[in-house]
């Protein structure tokens, strides 16, 4: 049998089967009252009929994905987090990137942070790259480089939950462990016919009950993947390809005609709209001036222009000079606007009026085209010495290795350096910052509304 579940039914689950097939449930408090109808529903004959046609499904109709080929834990970690609330087709690259210059789990924890930033560049949710990382060292240093061996023991990683924790221990090792992510919890939803909110803790509790109900004891990670493939590839959101379901014949909702309308969620929050302005500051010979986002929070540690979010009523020309001003000292004109970036993100959407910047020549803080007269404190990354830099003479952050201890400095406590357009540092707000550079590079510098 493909998956030895009447055998794993009766050794996991006899009190559960045998109350929910007489009607007897012992201790039925609010939460067994609710799960009642369902798992009823679960009969062993048609329970390991659905694993059957589901298994056979996924044989013949699973995607080719590069992790799939491999069974490293370390491959399968990588791309379970690259996958979180990340599409498919958008982790692939990033998944052959990410392997080739990091390929195990020392190389990874002895990673350049800007270099391991660069790589995750346009994935969004930058933490998952750190705790990444942190995870990779905890391995390297207490470990031994060995990895957990179970799912209890994943969770106590750096940024794996429970459903990461499972679909790693399950791939990887065999575990006989359930996954519930999004995917998971639409089938669910809909081959038991649940209304009520997917998202709703009583209500996932109850899925993840499912969930561990359906895992067979043998090739759980398969089960796991197919489950996850059938939501990915046919019981879409929107418009279910029902017609190609191979559980169609046991599935509540469609017989019930609810499939569309089905799983229901909590309404979620309007995303909020962001305006604001960007500082386009260039010097004598064409570079222009980034600053770095503090190492924790937001976007920690990526480079942007110069830029201020804009209050409601006020110009963004008078927010950017005053931000200039509080945040650097800095005497400006704020000229022409060059081009508006927009961009929806999953939690907000921002558009981004990037503006020519003129730092006045009589400016107390340093003037970008003043030949270097105007000087501020420098800060070696990579060095200790201390040295009296000015904007002007500060390097590009492409400099050469040979010069690359002067490839960043310090102004007011802030992190800037002098960037080419043709370079490529790891920007915060990548795409909406690949949108203006992209433009003036187009335009040689000017890029009209």
């Amino acid at each position: 049998m493909l998956f030895d579940f009447i055998r794993r039914l009766h050794l996991a689950l006899p009190h559960r089967l045998k109350c929910a097939q007489t009607g007897a449930w012992s201790n039925a408090g609010p939460a067994a009252r609710e799960t009642r109808q369902t798992i009823r529903y679960l009969d062993v004959n048609v329970a390991n009929e659905l694993q059957q046609k589901l298994a056979v499904w996924f044989a013949g109709n699973a995607r080719e994905l590069p992790w799939r080929r491999s069974g490293d834990p370390y491959a399968i970690w990588v791309s379970e987090i690259m996958l979180q609330q990340t599409r498919v087709d958008t982790v692939i690259p990033y998944y052959h990137r990410f392997l080739a210059a990091f390929p195990d789990v020392q190389a990874l924890a002895h990673a350049p942070e800007e270099r391991l930033m660069k790589l995750w560049e346009g994935l969004g949710y930058y933490r998952r790259a750190r705790n990444l990382q942190t995870a990779a060292r905890v391995l390297a240093t207490e470990r031994g480089g060995r990895f957990p061996e179970s799912a209890e023991e994943w969770r106590r990683l750096p940024g794996i939950g429970r459903y990461t924790a499972a679909a790693i221990a399950s791939i990887a090792q065999g575990e006989r462990v359930a996954v519930l992510d999004g995917n998971v919890k639409r089938v669910l939803a809909r081959l038991y016919a649940i209304e009520k909110p997917v998202d709703d803790r009583a209500v996932e509790q109850k899925l993840w009950r499912l969930a561990e109900s359906l895992v067979p004891s043998e090739n759980p990670g398969d089960h796991n993947q197919a489950i996850m493939e059938l939501g990915a590839t046919i019981c879409l959101p929107r418009q279910p390809r029902c017609g190609e379901c191979p559980l169609r014949e046991k599935c509540k909702a469609l017989l019930e005609g609810k499939a569309a309308a089905l799983p229901i969620r909590i309404p979620k929050r309007k995303v909020p709209h962001k305006v604001a302005a960007a500082a386009v500051i260039r010097r004598s010979d064409g570079a222009i001036l980034l600053e770095k986002r503090a190492s924790h929070g937001l976007l920690g540690g990526l480079w942007e222009l110069p830029c201020c979010e804009v209050a409601g009523g006020m110009k963004p020309e008078e927010a950017l000079e005053g931000f200039l001003k509080e945040r650097f000292g800095l005497d400006s004109a704020v000229g022409i606007p060059l081009c508006t970036a927009r961009h929806a993100y999953s939690h907000f959407t921002i558009a981004v009026q990037a503006f020519e910047v003129v730092i006045r020549s009589e400016s107390l803080a340093m003037s970008p085209m003043g030949a270097g007269k105007a000087m501020v404190d420098s800060v070696h990354p990579t060095g200790s010495g201390r040295d009296r830099q000015t904007l002007e003479s500060a390097p590009p952050l492409d400099t050469p290795p040979a010069a690359s201890r002067n490839i960043s400095f310090e102004h007011s406590g802030r992190t800037l350096a002098w960037v080419e357009l043709s370079s490529d540092p790891p920007f915060a707000l990548h795409r909406v910052m690949q949108k203006i550079l992209g433009g003036l590079k187009a335009a040689k510098g000017t890029l009209p509304l």
